[in-house]
């Protein structure tokens, strides 16, 4: 699967069973030491209702499915306004 198939599926708080949306760019953290992904950052369009950046651990990824993407986004979100 590619990077880009992911950032066509809808991301869904496994957590709280809260939709997230439609993510609008995709970027990963990567380890330069170990080559291991930390960390995806999801940047959404700023005309939509939660613009922003959104970032959680590779690790907080549950299930990948055909059509979302479902999050344990508890505790490993973060979100960063655009300015």
């Amino acid at each position: 699967m590619l990077l880009s198939d992911i950032s066509r599926k809808e991301i869904i708080d496994g957590n709280q069973a809260e939709k997230l949306g439609m993510p609008g760019r995709m970027e990963l953290d990567i380890d330069e030491n170990s080559g291991r992904i930390r960390e995806i950052i999801i940047s959404s369009s700023p005309l939509r209702r939660r613009a922003g950046e959104w970032r959680f651990h590779w690790e907080d990824i549950l299930k990948i499915g055909e059509d979302v993407l479902i999050m344990d986004a508890g505790k490993g979100r973060t979100k960063r306004s655009k300015e």
